[in-house]
């Protein structure tokens, strides 16, 4: 098991979900992050008719929570443990959305996909220079990837 991502374009909200009967049209996708609801941003929860773009894995849980881990090393210098219990964790600093969020399930809206996309191109350099291995980077590159598509086009990066 791991942590698959998938993001969406041209969202459009439906209706709430009352329960998964709700879902008997496979076209319809559940936006929700019951942990993160911030990360939603301008997003309500519910049932929405989307295009998917495209999605990728993630890696395992331990995978992507190592990965998770350099990238809050490699961006505030501190373990993730630190940086939560931080209140960098609690800002609208750089990754803060993706850091301090659920590594196995939860949607990030639009907005928030189109600030996590300028965080991604406001530290590029620092990510290409990094002493990290080409797997490590080919995540960050599908990660902005993603952000960047949903965030330019209504859309939303869905974490199962």
């Amino acid at each position: 098991m791991g942590l698959e991502i998938s993001y969406y374009k041209n969202a459009e909200f439906v209706k709430d979900f009352t329960s998964y009967n709700d879902m008997e049209d496979e076209d319809l996708v559940y936006v929700s992050n019951e942990a993160f609801p911030a990360r939603l941003g301008d997003m309500k929860p519910g049932l929405y008719k989307a295009e998917c773009v495209d999605g990728f894995r993630a890696g395992s849980y331990g995978g992507y929570n190592h990965w998770r881990r350099e990238l809050c090393n490699l961006i505030y210098g501190m373990t993730d443990q630190a940086f939560w219990d931080s209140p960098i964790a609690e800002s609208t600093q750089p990754f803060v959305e993706l850091i301090n969020m659920a590594d196995n399930e939860g949607t990030i809206g639009t907005s928030v996909c189109a600030k996590l996309a300028k965080d991604f191109n406001d530290h590029a350099d620092k990510i290409k220079d990094a002493p990290l291995d080409d797997y490590w980077k080919e995540k960050a590159e599908c990660w902005h990837t993603a952000f960047t598509e949903a965030g330019n086009n209504n859309g939303f990066v869905d974490f199962h």
